[in-house]
């Protein structure tokens, strides 16, 4: 009788130590799929090991497929309106696009030849689009796509891109943090302060007069992204810029709001 409940206790032991590891986040697979033609150039990540499974990793991907089409698209004369659509159609017909990569390199195609007039009276027209990764965890993945236009005038803008790999949704600014909690108040306090100091130090550099912020509203939608797991970077306004031509971007150290994290997602 001893026996067996020492066996069953070695058992239980073993099953409590197989699931401490399997709760612990590893790190994400992530394959770059790149793919150039004249001047546009495409890089595009392709995630596995998504702890959610196939089904979260196809979903995902299918997610940032679809930024770089409606970035390498922002250049034809209306966008990817359905008059467009439909000549992108009759353009390949009869052929098989297999998957989002086919469809993106055939479309990178068609916007070379059909891409605004400015565009083309451009002496350096191009598409550079890409992506930098901040967080990659099987369970949490933070990254930021990009695209710099070159013709006329240079334009450069990018998007964030936050994702639960477990439940295969997207996570809102609000949803990093508990429920119910003061998070608003928080970051508010925390970012107001460094645009104060920055601003200080602006017009002790410049010597410009600017203007001080004494309270900068929080809402929880904003674009932010998680660098390293360990800073929180909110961004006001993305690619613009204010009078005083500098971009809003705060850096929030994750410690300092570690009590109202949403442990689930970021853990």
């Amino acid at each position: 009788m001893v026996k067996k409940c020492t066996i069953m206790l070695l058992l239980v032991n073993l099953v409590l130590l197989g699931a401490g590891s399997l709760g612990q986040a590893a790190p994400l697979q992530i394959k770059d799929h790149v793919f150039k033609t004249g001047k546009i150039q495409i890089t595009t990540p392709v995630i596995g090991g998504a702890a959610g499974g196939a089904t979260i990793e196809m979903r995902v991907n299918r997610d940032l497929s679809h930024n770089s089409l409606l970035a390498i698209t922002s250049v034809l004369p209306l966008g990817i309106t359905v008059q467009e659509r439909d000549k992108f159609d009759k353009t390949y017909q009869g052929d098989v696009l297999k998957g989002d990569e086919e469809f993106l390199a055939a479309m990178a195609k068609y916007v070379q030849k059909n891409w605004h007039p400015v565009m083309k009276e451009a002496t350096k027209p191009g598409i550079l689009h890409g992506y930098q990764l901040k967080t990659g965890k099987d369970n949490f993945l933070s990254l930021v796509q990009f695209t710099h236009i070159s013709g006329a005038k240079h334009r450069y803008f990018w998007n964030s891109v936050n994702y639960d790999l477990l439940q295969g949704r997207p996570v809102p600014l609000r949803d990093l943090f508990k429920f119910n909690t003061n998070y608003r108040e928080r970051l508010q306090g925390l970012i107001t302060k460094q645009e104060q100091a920055d601003a200080l130090a602006y017009q002790k550099l410049t010597g410009r007069t600017v203007l001080i912020e004494k309270n900068i509203r929080v809402y929880g939608n904003e674009e932010y992204y998680v660098d390293g797991a360990k800073t929180l970077v909110v961004v006001y306004n993305p690619g613009s810029l204010d009078k005083t031509g500098r971009i809003h971007v705060y850096s929030v150290p994750l410690a300092s709001l570690q009590d109202i994290l949403n442990l689930s997602i970021m853990e």
